[in-house]
């Protein structure tokens, strides 16, 4: 089960035909906005990232929490590795039934239709996928919709 990323997650920074090399700047961006800084600046990123993750209002705060007690340089080095580490060629070889729960990103300058093309693209090598676009949620599907993820976890695990 796969929860709104794709294969070469720097695809959702960069334009079209993203590589992991293409996007190497970008990462090393959100590297130098990671590191190096007191608590309040650290504080005031994870408010602005978590506010675009999550929709839900009343989860915020535990997560801003979560953010604010972790090491920015191992938030950075793991979304720089993120950013540029391209699991594509790897996807033709999952031979077990695979979902993806994606949401259309906000901001995005996607339609919906834009975003389920693009997922059906990136996953397009793996023979046993279902795609599955959850409406109304921001990245963090299971804090946003909890009662539509859950159902799709327990229908995937059978």
């Amino acid at each position: 089960m796969v929860v709104d990323v794709g294969p070469l997650t720097g695809e959702a920074f960069g334009p079209p035909g993203t590589t992991p090399e293409s996007i190497g700047p970008v990462a090393d961006a959100f590297v130098g906005q990671f590191t190096g800084r007191d608590a309040a600046g650290w504080r005031r990123q994870g408010q602005v990232t978590i506010n675009g993750m999550i929709d839900t209002v009343a989860k915020r705060d535990g997560a801003l929490q979560d953010w604010v007690t972790s090491e920015p340089d191992v938030i950075a080095r793991a979304l720089h590795e993120a950013f540029v580490t391209d699991l594509g060629p790897e996807l033709p070889r999952i031979t077990v039934p695979t979902l993806v729960l994606y949401v259309t990103m906000k901001p995005s300058q996607l339609t919906d239709q834009q975003t389920d093309a693009v997922y059906q693209a990136a996953y397009k090598p793996v023979n046993r996928v279902v795609l599955k676009h959850i409406p109304a949620s921001a990245h963090f599907i299971m804090w946003d919709q909890p009662d539509l993820f859950r159902e799709e976890g327990v229908a995937f695990l059978g």
